[in-house]
């Protein structure tokens, strides 16, 4: 966690808490009293000041109403916007928290998956085909009936190896990102034949972090399921790009767009907000920022870029 985000302070004086739990009506009420306020001593002063011109007189009234309204920035907007602040760190460290429990449990399932149903599934293949070959001859329905059970354990056993790659892929600790990157792309090639994938990977000649290399798996993950449910699209591209020190991740569709605003996104149809704010914060989380521009019929165009550091060297 960033050292900023770990040391913000989560306590605030009574006064904040106090303007922060004010509706934006008693806010704005409060300036009023105070601007009139400060309207009538300003009035109050000026008059008790011998007669200026037109132009000084004006600067000075201003002058003097600047002074009378600046102890209101210290006593009531600046304690609201630093509880503000606060709130918004808050939001965002367990944003985040609650991200890396997230993949802390795929990966857990995902390992109890591989290794549990995959030993349990083999242990009752290898019973079946056992049970199969110890048949006397002449017993054509059980011989079927075996034949049967070991396609279904078999078809059982490439779904489970399917979901457990989906919620944490192995080869991604094993092989690296753009080997993984390929094999997904693969996958959802064969599973959307109607989207013409175009596929621009460059390998990376050094370690990334664990936590940059899955934050680019998730970010492709998603973008790509997005294009699949939402954007109607023909084709997408994926491109993979290290330079200048920065490893930038792009996925571009020729679908049909959204419209930036959250609203839109939900009335439209588009995946609404808080996909695009998970993936804000996973990316923010490993240093790096989300860039997102789409327009109504021109497509949808995801660019995350992390930095690569020395620390990434392999």
């Amino acid at each position: 966690m960033p050292d900023q985000e770990r040391s913000t302070p989560r306590h605030s004086s009574p006064l904040a808490r106090r303007l922060f739990a004010l509706s934006p009506n008693q806010l704005l009420a409060i300036m009023a009293v105070i601007i009139f306020a400060a309207e009538i001593l300003d009035m109050l002063l000026i008059n008790l000041l011998p007669r200026m011109g037109d132009g000084t007189e004006a600067l000075l009234d201003s002058c003097i109403l600047l002074v009378i309204l600046s102890p209101a920035y210290f006593f009531l907007y600046r304690p609201f916007w630093q509880e503000r602040q606060r709130s918004e760190a808050e939001i965002r460290r367990l944003s985040r928290q609650l991200i890396r429990g997230e993949e802390a449990t795929r990966k857990t399932l995902a390992r109890e998956l591989h290794d549990e149903f995959g030993q349990t599934l083999g242990a009752v293949q290898l019973g079946i085909e056992t049970l199969k070959n110890s048949l006397p001859a002449g017993h054509v329905q059980l011989d079927a009936q075996c034949q049967r059970l070991s396609l279904m354990i078999a078809q059982l056993g490439a779904h489970v190896r399917d979901v457990t790659a989906q919620l944490r892929p192995a080869m991604i600790d094993n092989l690296g990102l753009v080997p993984t990157l390929h094999w997904h792309l693969e996958q959802f090639r064969l599973s959307h034949p109607e989207i013409r994938v175009i596929i621009n990977l460059t390998e990376l000649e050094i370690n990334l972090p664990g936590e940059i290399a899955l934050a680019v798996y998730r970010v492709c993950q998603e973008s790509l399921n997005n294009v699949a449910k939402h954007a109607q699209a023909s084709r997408v591209g994926v491109d993979l790009l290290p330079r200048d020190g920065q490893l930038t991740l792009t996925v571009e569709d020729d679908g049909v767009g959204f419209e930036p605003d959250s609203r839109r996104e939900v009335s439209s149809g588009h995946p609404p907000g808080i996909g695009i704010s998970g993936m804000r914060e996973r990316i923010a989380d490993a240093g790096g920022s989300l860039q997102i521009r789409s327009w109504p019929g021109g497509g949808t165009v995801v660019m995350a870029v992390f930095p690569l550091t020395s620390e990434a060297a392999a």
